[in-house]
């Protein structure tokens, strides 16, 4: 067996390990200057956004492409958004790539909330359009702020989809789907904590499952938590279904709210684990999913 080698004492120890703080040091001075100057230099390029732009306070989903993408640059501006790529200028300044409504490869942190993916926890960016990139911003800060100080959100679906079908609002980067969150109570997951639920009927029966669905086969759901037995899980998701509905698309058929003991009414817009219509709401008992325009193009 090898000896491992001896640590020097002594002066000549105590002179290499000032040497080795001394080019530590030396490296962590070039990469925070690095970073300085490439943050500079990103807000030299976009020095035109530096200001709040117009429509600010709509709600991102009624955005046009070109202000989601002048409130987004905005963002990258102030430092609260940060891409991926790079973002080119002609001798004017003005911006040649990206463009307004293309998929950007955006940092997958915002307003101090990790977003995390599902299936693959080291993943660190995902790829929405401006307004989507916008309307999680605000997810996040809503969230972040609130009673719950969300620290973590779990994605997934910004860029890609599981249906194989090429212009679904997954693969364009207009929807997102949410598994659940780290708040400062602890972890709350859509699926242990909400789609795996029973359901009991107005007399307390417990509803027969069918095809893995605690619902079985009706088209007529409630919001199944309960204020009292559910407590902060309850309050959570019905926050998470507000603060969605701020951002994303609704419609006029989609329940304003979700609340114990009142029908959830059939939308065409978000889709979770007690919506109405068993074939989609057994492909959203893990996850909430919100969207910006249609499903499909």
């Amino acid at each position: 067996m090898g000896h491992p080698k001896p640590t020097k004492v002594g002066i000549p120890g105590f002179v290499e390990d000032v040497q080795k703080l001394g080019h530590d040091v030396q490296k962590f001075g070039e990469v925070v200057l690095t970073a300085a100057t490439n943050r500079l230099d990103l807000m030299k390029r976009l020095a035109a956004f530096q200001n709040e732009p117009p429509g600010t306070s709509k709600p991102a989903r009624d955005l046009t492409d070109q202000e989601a993408f002048n409130l987004l640059m905005h963002l990258v501006y102030q430092g609260e958004i940060m891409l991926n790529e790079k973002i080119r200028t002609d001798g004017s300044g003005k911006i040649l790539q990206p463009r307004p409504g293309q998929q950007l490869n955006v940092r997958s942190r915002m307003a101090g909330v990790e977003f995390r993916n599902a299936d693959n926890a080291k993943l660190d960016y995902f790829l929405p359009k401006p307004s989507l990139a916008i309307a999680l911003y605000r997810l996040a800060t809503r969230l972040s702020g609130g009673y719950y100080s969300v620290k973590e959100i779990v994605w997934g679906g910004i860029g890609h989809g599981h249906e194989g079908k090429a212009l679904n609002c997954h693969e364009v980067g207009t929807c997102v789907d949410i598994y659940g969150a780290v708040t400062r109570f602890g972890k709350f997951d859509v699926f242990k904590d909400w789609g795996i639920r029973p359901v009991f009927n107005a007399a307390g029966a417990k509803i027969a499952a069918a095809h893995g669905d605690p619902w079985g086969d009706t088209t007529r759901t409630q919001y199944r938590l309960r204020s009292k037995e559910d407590g902060l899980k309850y309050y959570f998701f019905q926050e998470l279904y507000r603060a969605g509905r701020e951002q994303f698309t609704v419609g006029p058929t989609d329940s304003l709210d979700l609340e114990e003991g009142k029908p959830v009414r059939q939308g065409a817009n978000i889709f979770y684990p007690d919506y109405p219509e068993p074939g989609l709401r057994r492909k959203h008992q893990e996850h909430v999913h919100f969207q910006i325009g249609p499903s499909y193009l």
